[in-house]
C-alpha cells in the first residue's frame, strides 16, 4: 500500500455580514476546495497555506485548532490522507491557477454545500460551520462525577472546578447541558427525558456495580434486556439516538477507588474496589460496557485505564481508630478496619486528598485528568467532523 498525503483548508471571509465559503472549480471538472500535496521538509501548515496561495493567490490566517481529516483510495494500492485546517481571507485579490483551477467563487454556506461535488467535501465544510459557529450543543449524562461540576459546595469546595467545567476552557465552541443526577445508574435513566444535543458523554456505572445490578453479557446488550448493567446501556443509547439520531455519543467507563465515606454525611460510606462487589470486578465491568459499545459503533473512552486512578493513589492516606489509637494508614494498610461515622473523625482531611477528595469523587487533580481524556476525544472527533 502506497501512502499519499495532502493539506488544504476551509477558507472564508465575512462579506456583508455574511461568511462566505472559497470553492474551486477545477480544470478536471469537480468543484472542491483548496488541498495540495505535502512537499518533502513541509508541515501540514506549511503545505496548506503554499497550495492556498498558489491556487488563489490569497494570504490567509490559518486556524489549526480545527483539524479535519480525510481518508480514501482514490485507486487499488493507494491511500491517501486529507488533512484540513479553516483559514480566514486576509486579502481579496482572487487569481485561480490556470492549470489546475478554472474559476474561483465565493459561496454562501448552504450554496458552498450544494456547489462541491464530493460529499466528504460537504462534511468537511458543514465541520468547519460547527467549529466556526461555535454551537456544539453538548449533554453530559452521569452520575455523581458529573452532577458535582454544578454543585461544588456539595464537594466542601474541596473541588475548585469540575471536570465539565475544565473540558469547556480546553475545547471552544461547546454549549453545556449538564444534567447528571446523583448516585446514578444507567437503570435510572430509562426514564429520564434526553434532550437534543450535537454531542453527548455518557459516564456511568460505579453505581451500578456497587448495588449490585447483574452486569449481564453482549447478548443483553444487543438484545437491550433491562435489568442488566449493559442492557440498561444500551436502553439508554436508543433514547439518546431517538432523541438525536445524527449526534456524537462518547460513552467513558468507570474508574478505581479507595474506600468512599461521603464528606456531607459519612453513614454514607461504601468500600474500595481493591475488592470485587456481588462477585464482580469494577475493572471487568469497566472492560465490558466499552467492548459492547465500541461493536455498536459507538465512540469510546477508557476512562478506568488511562485517567490512571489506583486505590493506591486515590487518596494519600486513610484516618483510621486502630486499636483505639488514631493513625493515618496507606493503602492497603487500612484494608479491614472498621469505620464508624458516629465514632471515628472524617478519615479524609485536606491533607489526604490526592485523585480524589473523599475516596470515590475526584479532585482537583483527577478531574484535570479526566478533562484531558474527554476533551482530546471530543476535539478529535470534532476534526474529523464527527461532532
Amino acid at each position: 500500500m502506497t501512502y499519499e498525503k495532502s493539506c488544504g483548508a476551509v477558507v472564508y471571509k465575512i462579506a456583508g455580514g455574511v461568511r462566505e465559503f472559497l470553492i474551486e472549480h477545477m480544470a478536471l471538472g469537480h468543484v472542491s476546495i483548496p488541498k495540495g500535496h505535502v512537499e518533502k521538509g513541509e508541515t501540514e501548515e506549511q503545505t496548506a497555506t503554499r497550495e492556498i496561495k498558489e491556487e488563489t493567490n490569497l494570504d490567509v490566517k490559518l486556524d489549526t485548532r480545527f483539524r479535519h481529516t480525510v481518508s480514501y483510495q482514490p485507486c487499488p494500492g493507494i491511500r491517501k490522507d486529507v488533512v484540513f485546517f479553516v483559514a480566514e481571507a486576509v486579502s481579496d485579490s482572487l487569481i485561480n491557477q490556470e492549470c489546475e483551477v478554472s474559476s474561483l467563487e465565493w459561496l454562501p454556506f448552504e450554496e458552498a454545500c450544494r456547489a462541491v461535488t464530493y460529499e466528504t467535501d460537504r462534511e468537511t465544510l458543514e465541520a468547519a460551520k460547527k467549529y466556526l459557529d461555535g454551537t456544539i450543543r453538548w449533554c453530559a449524562i452521569g452520575d455523581s462525577f458529573t452532577y458535582l461540576n454544578d454543585h461544588l459546595d456539595e464537594t466542601g469546595n474541596r473541588v475548585t472546578k469540575g471536570y465539565l467545567s475544565r473540558i469547556l476552557d480546553k475545547v471552544s465552541g461547546l454549549v453545556l447541558n449538564n444534567i447528571g443526577i446523583n448516585g446514578s445508574t444507567f437503570r435510572d435513566w430509562i426514564a429520564q427525558p434526553i434532550p437534543a444535543a450535537d454531542l453527548y458523554t455518557v459516564l456511568l456505572g460505579t453505581n451500578d456495580w456497587h448495588q449490585g445490578i447483574p452486569m449481564g453479557s453482549e447478548n443483553d446488550f444487543q438484545s437491550r434486556k433491562e435489568g442488566t448493567i449493559l442492557g440498561n446501556c444500551g436502553i439508554l443509547l436508543d433514547h439518546i439516538r431517538e432523541a438525536a439520531p445524527k449526534a456524537c455519543v462518547i460513552v467513558g467507563n468507570p474508574v478505581e477507588r479507595a474506600d468512599f465515606v461521603y464528606l456531607l454525611d459519612p453513614e454514607n460510606n461504601a468500600r474500595g474496589s481493591y475488592a470485587p462487589e456481588h462477585g464482580l470486578n469494577l475493572s471487568v465491568l469497566a472492560e465490558k460496557i466499552l467492548a459492547c459499545c465500541a461493536a455498536e459503533g459507538i465512540h469510546t473512552l477508557d476512562c478506568h485505564n488511562l485517567s490512571g486512578f489506583t486505590p493506591e493513589n486515590a487518596v494519600r492516606y486513610k484516618r483510621v481508630r486502630h486499636g483505639g489509637i488514631v493513625e493515618d494508614l496507606p493503602y492497603p494498610d487500612y484494608i479491614g478496619i472498621p469505620f464508624d461515622p458516629k465514632e471515628d473523625p472524617y478519615p479524609y482531611p485536606p491533607e489526604a486528598i490526592r485523585m480524589t477528595y473523599d475516596g470515590l469523587h475526584p479532585s482537583d487533580e483527577g478531574c484535570e485528568i479526566l478533562a484531558n481524556l474527554f476533551a482530546g476525544k471530543i476535539r478529535e472527533l470534532i476534526s474529523k467532523g464527527g461532532c
